[in-house]
């Protein structure tokens, strides 16, 4: 595998494992309890130098999946990311970035600083079940699809947009994404509600410290 084959590979792993991530945080669905998911976790770590420090958390969260149905993953998600569970661990990066009294007021350029990185590249929040734009899922939806258009652009030999998605990943991680996402987990485990949840917010720590360094590279 010559340099460019294997960062085409790198940028479509890391779009695969954005994508798992995002899935997590999403309304569950019963393919998250299956062995397959973290399977799939495990399969996409395995090709990462220095991923080893991943497995001792997919070897935890399949032992939870295996002891937790469906019902009661869906009443965690809501306890912990829901109204209707006082959103005991907020799923939006403005409740983790308060730095000023004038909270309503940065709040919404820091949402309108976020659109921004997704109208660049002529994305936005579905219309269909419409969420934040700074909702956890979200920005990693928005990770998922530039590393994946990363790999497009070094698969065309596009120099220019090669550079450029590269650049937004960086910036959006250290902007945004990677501000947030340690206090987010942090908050899930305090909450003592959820085993599983609790496991993906420290494999979600744990991957932006790796993809920060990477991106860094």
């Amino acid at each position: 595998m010559n340099e460019v084959e294997y960062d085409i590979a790198a940028a479509n792993l890391r779009s695969n494992m954005y994508g798992l991530l995002a899935t997590a945080f999403r309304e569950p669905n019963e393919g998250l309890l299956s062995s397959g998911y973290v399977g799939d976790l495990r399969n996409l770590i395995g090709h990462l130098e220095g991923g080893e420090g991943f497995l001792p958390l997919f070897n935890k969260l399949e032992n939870i999946i295996g002891q937790l149905d469906y019902e009661q993953l869906t009443v965690q998600y809501s306890t912990l990311f829901l109204p209707s569970g006082g959103f005991s661990a907020s799923p939006y990066e403005a409740e983790y970035t308060k730095e000023t009294p004038q909270h309503s007021f940065s709040s919404q350029a820091q949402l309108a600083d976020i659109a921004g990185f997704y109208l660049s590249f002529g994305l936005d929040v579905s219309k269909k079940s419409p969420e934040r734009v700074d909702h956890i899922a979200t920005e990693l939806e928005y990770m998922q699809i530039m590393s994946l258009k990363e790999a497009l652009a070094l698969k065309d030999n596009n120099e220019e947009h090669v550079f450029v998605t590269a650049d937004a990943q960086r910036k959006f991680i250290a902007e945004h994404l990677g501000r947030w996402t340690h206090s987010f987990a942090q908050r899930i485990s305090s909450c003592g509600v959820s085993e599983f949840y609790e496991t993906i917010g420290e494999i979600l720590d744990l991957w932006l410290d790796y993809d920060k360094a990477y991106l860094a590279g």
